[in-house]
C-alpha cells in the first residue's frame, strides 16, 4: 500500500515523479533548499518532499481558487477547518446548500 502524504486524492497527481525530482535535486546539490509548486493540486509531491526533508519549506499555489482555498485554511485556519468538518452534516440537502 502507498503511503499518501495528502489529504487529498488527485489522480494523475506529480507524487509519481517523487523519486525522479528527488534525484535531480540530489544531483545538483539542491537538497535543503525551498521548492515551489505553482499548481499544488493534491500537493503530494511537495508534501513528500518535505516531509522526506528534501527540501526546507514549501511555497504552493494553485489557479483554483477552492484548492488554494483549501491550502489556506490548512495552513492559516485549520481549528476552524476542523470545527466546520466535525460540526457539518453531510448529506444532499447539505451538498447543495454550499455549492449553490
Amino acid at each position: 500500500m502507498t503511503h499518501v502524504c495528502s489529504p487529498l486524492r488527485y489522480p494523475g497527481g506529480k507524487a509519481i515523479l517523487y523519486e525522479k525530482v528527488k534525484e535531480i535535486f540530489e544531483k545538483n546539490a539542491l537538497n535543503g533548499y525551498s521548492y515551489r509548486e505553482p499548481f499544488a493540486d493534491g500537493c503530494e509531491l511537495a508534501l513528500k518532499l518535505l516531509l522526506k526533508n528534501n527540501v526546507k519549506d514549501i511555497h504552493i499555489n494553485d489557479i483554483d481558487p477552492f484548492i488554494w482555498s483549501f491550502w489556506y485554511c490548512i495552513l492559516h485556519k485549520i481549528e476552524e477547518l476542523i470545527e466546520k468538518i466535525n460540526t457539518t452534516t453531510v448529506s444532499l440537502e447539505e451538498w447543495y446548500k454550499q455549492f449553490f
